[in-house]
């Protein structure tokens, strides 16, 4: 998962020219033109851990609080996969940010994590929050190996064990 951030901003031919990149490739401009930069979102390359998460929840970003299930917010409409039900099931997401272990259990607490993250700081996080969910629901629906859900895990890890932009530790 890697973040991909746009700006869209007006550039003149004159200056397309001058930086040498559209003015390569032979194009002539009449009129200003719309190019892609890399910008720096308010937010770019910020996360926030799962230790944050769950010593922070005045914080969470709406819609999301302490109590409903991990299954409700990952599986709605259908159900979890019965596997992972003593691990996850019934368990609100602040107690699932409180789960210790690994393979299911950090899954659980990373995928809780980066779901904030990503409702709260947006396209600077780089995942969106239905990016989190699809994520999660692929690799419990598919596979009951845990390298496979680890890897998943890993790579919400990489987003979140970034500098927290909310203050305090990020852990």
């Amino acid at each position: 998962m890697t973040a991909t951030r746009y700006l869209s901003s007006k550039i003149s031919r004159r200056q397309a020219i001058k930086v040498g990149g559209l003015a390569a490739l032979g194009l002539a401009f009449s009129k200003p033109i719309i190019a892609t930069i890399a910008p720096t979102p308010a937010f770019a390359n910020y996360g926030c851990t799962p230790g944050f998460w769950k010593n922070h929840f005045s914080t969470w970003p709406p819609p999301y609080n302490m109590n409903p299930t991990f299954e409700s917010v990952f599986f709605d409409p259908g159900p979890m996969p019965p596997i992972y039900g003593p691990v996850l099931g019934g368990k609100t997401l602040d107690e699932v940010l409180n789960l210790g272990g690994g393979c299911e259990a950090a899954l659980g607490r990373h995928a809780v994590a980066a779901l904030l993250n990503a409702e709260l700081l947006g396209s600077g996080f780089g995942i969106t929050p239905a990016e989190v969910v699809s994520a999660v629901q692929g690799v419990l629906v598919t596979t009951r190996v845990c390298s496979a859900i680890e890897s998943i895990k890993d790579d919400f890890v990489e987003l979140n064990e970034r500098a927290c932009p909310l203050g305090g530790r990020s852990g």
